[in-house]
């Protein structure tokens, strides 16, 4: 709830700056005791108190209404960090982004199926599977890179960690490849095949119905 109030007052500059001026407003009050004198002091309280009223009434409304939007916009932020430090770190690009490939995955599940259904969870719980495992292999892959770098070209390690190398790549590219075949198989669906021959026997329908009748006049 924390990282969501922050990443709300960040995203809603006029809540922010309607709080700090709520504050201001209050730490006002507070010194006036001071240097002011009792009129003075009550309009101030009355002044701070009544927009510290207002902004946490704005506050609620604004923060509730949007609380979903706000929790998967804070989540696709988080990924989408977590998905720039990976691919400055491993140097992923072109057709292996696979974190571009599961994120149209998820896209395609939360706009035709229930988030809370089995076959969402099942293929979230797959989706995150395959990512953890691809992070896995090219954290492997870049050790291996290293000890490699340190033995002697054309030796036994040196074919030893390219084999090693070339396995965990091979592994990362199964995992692409099945990811492509799922998104095959999700666009395939992308189409108004069955709408459209619905529509066609409606109109033959309706054409029957009109032909019919105009014969009887």
């Amino acid at each position: 709830m924390k990282d969501l109030l922050i990443y709300f007052f960040r995203q809603n500059s006029f809540i922010y700056n309607f709080a700090l001026l709520c504050f201001a407003l209050l730490y006002a009050y507070g010194l006036s005791y001071l240097f002011f004198e009792a009129t003075i002091i009550n309009y101030l309280m009355i002044l701070s108190l009544s927009s510290f009223g207002i902004w946490f009434i704005l506050f609620l409304i604004f923060f509730f209404k949007d609380k979903n939007k706000l929790f998967l916009a804070q989540e696709r932020e988080i990924f989408n960090n977590f998905v720039h430090k990976i691919k400055n770190e491993f140097g992923v690009r072109g057709n292996s982004d696979v974190f571009a490939k599961i994120d149209l995955i998820k896209h395609f599940i939360d706009n035709n199926f229930s988030a809370r259904g089995l076959f969402a969870n099942k293929v979230y719980a797959l989706t995150n599977s395959s990512l953890h495992l691809y992070i896995e292999n090219l954290n492997i892959i870049k050790e291996l890179q290293e000890a490699k770098y340190l033995v002697q070209n054309y030796s036994k390690e040196d074919k030893f960690y390219k084999e090693e190398i070339d396995k965990n790549l091979e592994q990362n590219e199964v995992i692409v490849q099945k990811l492509d075949s799922f998104i095959k198989e999700m666009m395939s669906q992308k189409n108004n095949d069955k709408k459209i021959d619905r529509v066609a026997r409606d109109f033959e329908h309706s054409m029957e119905i009109f032909n019919t009748i105009n014969s009887r006049r």
